[in-house]
Order: structure tokens, then sequence, then C-alpha cells
């Protein structure tokens, strides 16, 4: 007769070999949203080489950049038509138009607002400006989506500006003369880049966040590409190739590569742990911007940037323990 410890073996067996794969999609999708988070935050220092290469508007930079990475996002967005033929019952008249207006506010009004203060801010102030846009997520959440308002929320707005005032003061004194209006620019683009994450959330649920990703970016791709025209005529797309080698640097490491790879992180470690891998972004970005671009990183810049992290982290932190709280209660 067999031993009483004998029959749960496999069990045991197929517990250790499910914990062992859970963990290892999870160290993909830290390695996924890590790097990912590093690619995004690329964005700024290539747009500041691009810019010091020659005379580049803002609207030829972005139509370059959208033209390279369209076909990227349509044949994505096609593709998973095509392999999954149940999607397309999802793309109503209805979801398409909500789905190209949301791509719109998030990835071209937002995206020009942002290259066009990175023409007068240095790449670490527009990236910890930018890194403020959560606490603008949970305002406007409260006052136009019916969300509740975190107290947390509250401390560390303030905080946050704190930091961002000090080194706004610090960029004032190296005799920066624009530095209000590259940071009024790149102030706009973080609450717009809110108000999309808060339009979106629904439309992501209903399609999935491959498909709406493809199509959102195509449609901004088309909006870019249209805004273009009006001023410019093509032979305007014309650039220098050390332009040309940094803008598509910026279209595929700084666009589409990281817009899947943190796609893919969300589904194998959802978006709490994604979230606060992005944290890293701004940390990447000073790294970068003081070895690449010789940007000054005093003592003003470091403690203006520990404040910035300090207020966002805090809010980051606090508003999880509060959602985690919210979701015991109704368990």
């Amino acid at each position: 007769m067999p031993s009483s410890d004998s029959s749960p073996r496999p069990q045991q067996a197929a517990k250790g070999t499910l914990t062992s794969s859970i963990s290892k999609d999870a160290w993909i999708g830290i390695a996924l949203a890590a790097s990912g988070s590093f690619f995004f935050s690329t964005k700024a220092i290539f747009a500041k080489l691009a810019y010091a290469a020659g005379d580049l508007p803002v609207e030829t930079l972005l139509a370059l950049r959208m033209s390279l990475a369209l076909p990227f996002f349509l044949i994505t967005g096609l593709r998973l038509l095509y392999k999954e033929p149940s999607r397309r019952l999802l793309l109503t008249p209805a979801i398409m138009l909500k789905t190209a207006l949301v791509g719109i506010c998030g990835y071209y009004v937002a995206s020009f607002l942002d290259f066009s203060g990175l023409v007068y801010l240095t790449a670490q102030m527009e990236r910890l400006i930018l890194f403020t846009y959560p606490l603008f997520v949970v305002i406007f959440g409260a006052l136009f989506f019916g969300q509740p308002l975190s107290r947390w929320s509250l401390i560390a707005f303030p905080v946050s500006y704190c930091g961002l005032a000090i080194l706004f003061s610090s960029a004032a004194n190296h005799g920066n003369p624009n530095i209000e209006v590259g940071a009024l620019f790149v102030l706009g683009s973080a609450i717009t880049f809110a108000l999309y994450q808060l339009m979106a959330k629904s439309i992501i649920t209903a399609m999935g966040s491959r498909l709406f990703t493809s199509f959102a970016m195509s449609a901004a791709a088309i909006a870019t590409l249209v805004h273009f025209s009006i001023n410019h005529s093509i032979s305007d797309l014309w650039v220098n190739n050390e332009i040309g080698v940094y803008v598509a640097l910026i279209a595929i490491f700084s666009t589409v590569i990281p817009a899947y790879m943190l796609n893919e992180a969300l589904n194998k470690i959802g978006p709490q742990m994604v979230g606060m891998l992005g944290n890293l972004s701004p940390l990447f970005t000073t790294l970068m911007a003081v070895i690449i671009l010789a940007e000054p990183f005093g003592p003003y810049e470091a403690l203006g940037t520990f404040i910035v992290l300090a207020g966002v982290l805090l809010f980051s932190h606090m508003d999880q323990k509060a959602k985690k709280k919210r979701a015991d209660e109704l368990a």
C-alpha cells in the first residue's frame, strides 16, 4: 500500500512547475517594462541631438518620426485582425472614431507640445515635468470622470512642483531666456497626456491594448502628416544624414519598440508594477543628458530632481495602498 505522502507529489511537482513558470513570466515582464522605460527615455536625448544637428522645425521632426513609425503600427494592427478575425467585430464606427480622437489627443497634440518644449528646455527638465502627469490624471479623474480624489495627490502636487521650481530657477541662472515658453509647452503635454490616459481606459478594455495602440498611433500619425502638409511641402522632409539617423532612432527605438514592450509587460506583470518601473525613466534621461548632452547637473539640479521624484513616488505608493485597501474592502 502506498505511503500517505506519496499521492501529493505529482501535485507538488505541478505546483513547482507552475510557480517556476509564473516567476519566469514575471522576470520577462520586469525586463520588458524596465527596457521600455529606458527606450522611452531616449526620446528627449535623440530630439536634442537632432535639433543641434541642423535647422529642424518641430513639424518636420514629427512628420519624419511618424512616417517611419506608421508602417509598423499599421502592420501590427492588421496582422492582429488577420490572426484573430473575432476582433473585427470590436471595430464599430463609434469605437474607431473614439480611438482616433483619443490617439490624436495623446500622441499628436501631446507630442507636438512636448517636442516644442524640448526646443527650449533641457532634456532633464522636460522629462521631470512630464513625469508629473499622474497627478493630473487623479485631479482630472476627480473633476470630470467621477473618480475619488486622493488626499495624497494634494500633498504630492505642490511637493513635485517645488522641485520643478528649483530646477526652473537653476536653468534661468544658466542663461536660458525662453525657459517659461518651454515649460508651458511641456506642461500642456503632461495635461493632454493625462486626459488621454483617462479617455483611453474604457476603449483599451473593449479593444485590447495592442489593437488600440496600433490604431490610435496610426490616427496620430495621419494627423501629424496632415498638419505638416498645411505649412510644408514634401521636399521639406529631406534632411541631412545626421538628423535622419536621430529621427529614425526616435521613431524605432523611442516610439515603436517601447510601445509594444510596455504593452507586453502589462500582460505579464500588470499596470502597478509597470508603473513602478516607469519611475526609472527620469533617472535614465538625467544620466544620458549629463553624459551625452553635457547638460549641467549640480547641487540645485540634484535637489530639484530628488524633490520631484519624491513627490510623485509618494503619491504613487500611497495611491496604490489606497486602491488595495478599497479592493480588500469590496472582496
